[in-house]
């Protein structure tokens, strides 16, 4: 199973993302800011990150450039709450665009590619 890193600044949505992939045996970690994901990516290795567009009321997409820069063969899934200008854009760079609809989860097809 992979190990994951979350990075949510919701509680109620990390803890959704930890038990729907948990469940399927994945290994999880969450953090809630773009300052805790560099301590826990210089420590630990990870299969995959997934996080939100919007941190804190701000766009996240700096972040995860950063980590796409820093980790270039790190597959990264962001996902957004509603759709808006930016996902044409994260198309253009990202392996893939969840979009959390209607309080959807994030399920086992979206990351069965790193089986």
């Amino acid at each position: 199973m992979a190990n994951i890193l979350i990075l949510d600044d919701q509680q109620e949505i990390q803890e959704l993302l930890f038990l729907d992939l948990g469940l399927e045996g994945h290994r999880i970690v969450s953090v809630s800011s773009a300052e805790m994901v560099w301590d826990v990516l210089k420590d630990l290795r990870f299969d995959l990150v997934i996080m939100d567009l919007y941190l804190n009321g701000f766009e996240s997409w700096d972040t995860f450039r950063d980590i796409k820069r820093k980790y270039p063969k790190l597959p990264a899934v962001l996902y957004v709450n509603e759709s808006n200008d930016s996902i044409d854009r994260l198309k253009q760079t990202v392996s893939r665009v969840l979009s959390r609809k209607n309080g959807s989860s994030v399920n086992q097809q979206s990351i069965s590619h790193l089986n």
